[in-house]
């Protein structure tokens, strides 16, 4: 495996890959990220996996998603965030790289999330860290995969949906995620509703690989379709 990283704390990701690699693999690290995309895009380093600190390229990490997919380069790129553990998922960096890159993730690479999840959310990892960042944790963003031209918080709602295609999410649900700011129960409801609505709408005409559903009453679910072809009367 060859790890290729970039961040302000080289010495966490020094200890990173001393904790999770094994005999032969390689280790690069960049203090420049714009160095790290010319390498890669140019072959450069035949690398198996981006590791990014979040807190320094939550925003370049979308245009290096961007590069990737039109170079059809199916890479994965992962965000660690070595300040807080709740940014930190086996789960949302799979679904983050299978969405935007269409790529299908390894069972080795996942296998390697494990241990980089495992070495995060261990005690001593936060240590390394200010008290001031500490008692300030930065607020929760939903990190956005951009597949249409939508805005910030639909887009946020379509990855969610994305990360939970699993299982039918509750309209509450979806609500207390958009965090509406009303206490009217009726506009919190008619909210949610035109989010859901202007998915749908953009789920049917610009990507025919999902779809999201109503399987019941008060519940929607995403569906990766195997096969793209539409029926009629398919919506519910």
């Amino acid at each position: 495996m060859c790890f290729v990283c970039s961040g302000k704390n080289e010495q966490i990701f020094k200890r990173l890959y001393e904790e999770i690699s094994e005999e032969n693999d390689r280790f690069y690290f960049y203090e420049s990220a714009l160095d790290l995309i010319k390498d890669v895009t140019l072959k450069n380093i035949a690398a198996d996996l981006i590791l990014l600190e979040y807190k320094i390229f939550t925003g370049f990490s979308e245009m290096l998603y961007m590069i990737l997919k039109g170079q059809s380069i199916k890479l994965p790129v992962i965000l660690l965030d070595f300040r807080r553990a709740i940014q930190n998922s086996v789960v949302k960096w799979v679904s983050e790289n299978e969405f935007v890159l269409e790529m299908q993730v390894s069972d080795k690479i996942i296998e390697i999330l494990k241990k980089i999840e495992a070495f995060i959310l261990a005690e001593n990892i936060f240590d390394d860290f200010s008290d001031n960042e500490q008692k300030n944790p930065p607020k929760e963003k939903q990190i956005p995969l951009k597949t249409f031209d939508l805005p910030p918080a639909t887009n946020n709602l379509l990855s969610y949906f994305y990360q939970n295609r699993s299982r039918e999410i509750s309209l509450e649900e979806i609500e207390n995620f958009l965090n509406i700011k009303t206490k009217s129960k009726l506009m919190r409801r008619n909210v949610a509703y035109s989010y859901i609505s202007r998915l749908r709408k953009n789920c049917d005409s610009g990507c025919q690989k999902m779809k999201i559903i109503r399987p019941r009453k008060g519940f929607y679910q995403l569906l990766i379709l195997k096969n793209p072809e539409r029926k009629e009367g398919d919506d519910q």
